[in-house]
Formats: C-alpha cells, sequence, structure tokens
C-alpha cells in the first residue's frame, strides 16, 4: 500500500479573493485597493499602531515565547512560531488599546507563557540595583528544568528576556537586569519551563516592581547560592514603542 506524505507548500497563489474563517464560519473578501503597507485609513492606522507597539514589547521577549507559547500547523499547513502566536493573543486580549487616540499597553493583560495554573505560589522579590532577587512559597515543579524571565524597564524604554537554568536553590532565583533598569518601574514575567522533550508548560504571572518598594516579601529569605548562567539571554533588550499617536476616528 502506498504512503501519502502531505508537505507545506511554499507558496500560495493569489487568487481573486482572500478567505479566512471567523468565529467558526468561512468568509471571504476582496484585495484592498491601496498596499497594506501603507494604511490610508483611520481604523487601518489605528489597527498598525496597535500592532506596532505590542509587536516592539514582544520582540524583547522572542526567546522566551518560543518556549511558552506551543508552534502549530496553521492554514494551509504553514506552522505558526511560539511569537506569532503570543502576538495574535495579546492583539485579541486587549492587552493593547487606544485611549484618548493614544496607543497604551495593559501590562496586566501580557503573558510570556500559557498552560497550566502558575506552580510556585506567591512571589516575593527585593530589588538591589540592577539586581532583582526572586523567592516564592511552593516548591519546584518536578518536570521543570528552568525559568522563563522577561521584563520591561521603563526608565530605559526596553524591553529583555532570559531563559535561565535550573536553580541550584529551588525556592530562589537572580536576575541581572541592563544597568540602569532599577530607575524606574519595572515589569517583570516569571514562568517555569519543561525541559526538552517534555510537553508541559505553565502560565505566567506579572509583577509590576517600583523601586521605591526595593521589597516585597513576607519572611524574605535570601537565596543560597547563585543561579546558573543563561542558557538563553536577550537580557540587552528592544526598545518599546508606546504611546503613538494615531488619527481619530470619523464621526
Amino acid at each position: 500500500m502506498a504512503t501519502l506524505e502531505t508537505k507545506r507548500p511554499k507558496y500560495c497563489p493569489r487568487g481573486q479573493a482572500i478567505l479566512y474563517e471567523l468565529r467558526g464560519q468561512l468568509c471571504a473578501r476582496s484585495w484592498p485597493s491601496h498596499g497594506v503597507r501603507n494604511p490610508q485609513t483611520p481604523l487601518q492606522m489605528r489597527r498598525r499602531g496597535q500592532f506596532t507597539a505590542i509587536a516592539s514589547l514582544l520582540r524583547g521577549f522572542t526567546p522566551v515565547l518560543r518556549c511558552g507559547f506551543k508552534a502549530v500547523l496553521g492554514h494551509r499547513r504553514r506552522m505558526v512560531g511560539g511569537y506569532h502566536r503570543a502576538l495574535g493573543a495579546h492583539l485579541r486580549n486587549g492587552a493593547v488599546y487606544i485611549l484618548n487616540d493614544t496607543v497604551s499597553i495593559d501590562y496586566a493583560r501580557v503573558r510570556i507563557s500559557e498552560g497550566s495554573p502558575f506552580p510556585l505560589g506567591s512571589i516575593n522579590y527585593r530589588l538591589q540595583d540592577d539586581r532583582l532577587v526572586l523567592t516564592w512559597s511552593h516548591p519546584y515543579p518536578s518536570s521543570a528544568r528552568g525559568m522563563l524571565i522577561a521584563y520591561c524597564a521603563h526608565a530605559l524604554g526596553l524591553s529583555g528576556s532570559q531563559v535561565l537554568g535550573l536553580p541550584t536553590d529551588e525556592r530562589a532565583i537572580t536576575v541581572h537586569l541592563p544597568q540602569g533598569a532599577g530607575r524606574g518601574t519595572i515589569e517583570l514575567y516569571i514562568a517555569p519551563c519543561a525541559g526538552e522533550g517534555c510537553q508541559a508548560r505553565w502560565a505566567s504571572v506579572h509583577l509590576h516592581i517600583d523601586p521605591r518598594v526595593a521589597t516585597q516579601s513576607s519572611g524574605f529569605r535570601p537565596p543560597v547560592q547563585a543561579c546558573m548562567p543563561p542558557v538563553i539571554d536577550a537580557s540587552r533588550g528592544m526598545p518599546v514603542q508606546e504611546g503613538l499617536k494615531v488619527p481619530p476616528l470619523p464621526q
């Protein structure tokens, strides 16, 4: 018996209409009359502003998003990676919005991983200059082999990320931030990551760190040893474009 092997096409021919799925129903629309890269209507420009803002934030999170979001086979058998899945999820969940014709990001809605509930319990932190010490209340998952760390430093206007190895102390970890990050507020995202060959994923949590409150803890316990060096390090950061001005909608 012959075996049929399906392969992804290298390109898709341009047809007379664009077919897409909306809420489980197949829809069709015509191609735009002008270039998509140069939007001309106010609604298009507002949407492009939202896309630019959230894409600039997630660009610094790329290494951890590849671990935190599972790649899936999408339309026409094209592989959709973790970064693009995260980009679409944040455009849908209200993480980026427009207020008074200005694009803003709701950092509490940002995620770097999706999956089972966060297993580490409550998170405490202590900020010393540009060194951040994190502790947690529950044991580390047995199937986890590392930690996903992502940040947005408002003082520098940068976002970055690290994939750390398994902490030598299972209830504490040390994160080194770029120089000057501790001068302003920091949005921090944390999630355990599984080892190679394990499909387990956990949802991330968000911490809003204010340098005026250097410690947030009840019974803080400093780490016994420093954590292992980053397996993947993108901590130098990428610029975040927030506060973009967009045109008002016509009345």
